[in-house]
């Protein structure tokens, strides 16, 4: 029996120290960068006769010629 409990808790502690790694390296690979970055979302209303090109989603914005956020969705909504 006590053959059986030294395998019980030698298998355990194998278990949490590759439990831990998979965890940690999990964890150094990850880009959480984006995780604490303020976000402010706009909404911009425009007549429907204004030229309206180049608004889609995935263009830049830009501030002052600095590259400050991305369009993230545009719709027509009736008047």
């Amino acid at each position: 029996m006590a053959k059986n409990a030294k395998n019980e808790i030698t298998v355990g502690l194998t278990l949490l120290v590759v439990m831990g790694l998979t965890i940690h390296i999990v964890i150094a690979l990850a880009d959480f960068s984006d995780w604490f970055v303020a976000r402010k979302h706009i909404t911009v209303k425009q007549p429907y006769q204004t030229d309206l090109q180049g608004l889609i989603a995935g263009s830049p914005i830009y501030l002052g010629g600095a590259k400050v956020g991305l369009i993230t969705n545009t719709r027509v909504e009736p008047p």
